[in-house]
């Protein structure tokens, strides 16, 4: 090295430093890790003081570190130590009611001009694979799919290659949400129709708050119904859209506007 350079535990300080795949850190890495976060000191390369952690560090792992314990391929001093907090994330097919709304999310990221409509059969057959990749492996089929047919009117099995994967399961449940075809069209032509059903459940609930309330901005409105900024936005443009709701005060920013109900919108 030609000059100072900071690590992942400095750069991360008075912050996070997250820890992804760590199932895959060699032993030696892991003992290192260990005395990090016993003694919450860390040396940088070529340095003879030591420092202070000052970072809060979040570890993800694909596999049960507990059983890479029983194995001998994780060192069991640092799993109690970072074991301190748990959360467990299901699997994409313990949860298939998320399917089509990753979907409608992956798709909107695309960024074209105009989206395509999936059919109901192509919904059906994506609630029933079981993703073995999880969400990595539907965003790249999304993705894969618009690359090739985006330009198509509707998206059917024919567009998948998962027709032929064995990796479906026969049993799983066909539910109202995974088998309705949703149409996905540009924000600038019409609303998304139909919308999910947790979309439908969130315009509504905008449009009481802002029956509430008066006027609300998009963090404001974000902040009552506990859900992502995308989500809001999106609910947003669809009401905006139909004529229900209007952006007053506005600036180049949603967040910094301000929403009310449109003169049209019946109270």
């Amino acid at each position: 090295a030609v000059r100072n350079r900071k690590g992942a535990f400095e750069l991360a300080s008075n912050g996070t430093l997250f820890l992804d795949e760590l199932e895959s850190m060699p032993l030696p890495a892991q003992a290192l890790l260990l005395r990090v976060l016993e003694n919450g000191q860390f040396r940088p390369l070529g340095s003879s003081q030591s420092r202070q952690l000052k970072a809060r560090i979040i570890a993800a792992s694909n596999q049960p570190l507990d059983q890479l314990v029983s194995k001998g391929v994780f060192r069991q001093d640092l799993y109690y130590r970072l074991d301190r907090l748990t959360i467990q994330i299901p699997p994409l097919r313990a949860r298939r009611s998320d399917i089509p709304l990753l979907i409608q999310h992956f798709i909107e990221k695309t960024g074209l001009s105009k989206f395509p409509q999936l059919s109901a059969s192509l919904l059906d057959l994506y609630c029933r694979y079981d993703w073995p990749g999880n969400v990595r492996e539907l965003k790249n089929e999304i993705e894969r799919v618009m690359t090739f047919f985006g330009s198509c009117d509707i998206l059917d099995t024919q567009h998948t290659r998962l027709s032929t994967d064995p990796g479906f399961s026969d049993s799983a449940p066909k539910s109202p949400l995974m088998i309705q075809p949703v149409l996905y069209t540009s924000h600038t032509s019409t609303p998304l129709e139909p919308a999910p059903p947790m979309a439908e459940e969130r315009d509504k609930v905008i449009l009481d708050l802002l029956r509430s309330h008066g006027r609300l901005t998009q963090q404001q409105l974000t902040r009552h119904l506990r859900c992502h900024t995308s989500s809001t936005r999106r609910s947003l443009r669809r009401l905006m859209t139909a004529g229900l709701v209007q952006r007053i005060e506005t600036s180049a920013n949603l967040r910094t506007s301000y929403f009310v109900l449109s003169e049209r919108n019946p109270s």
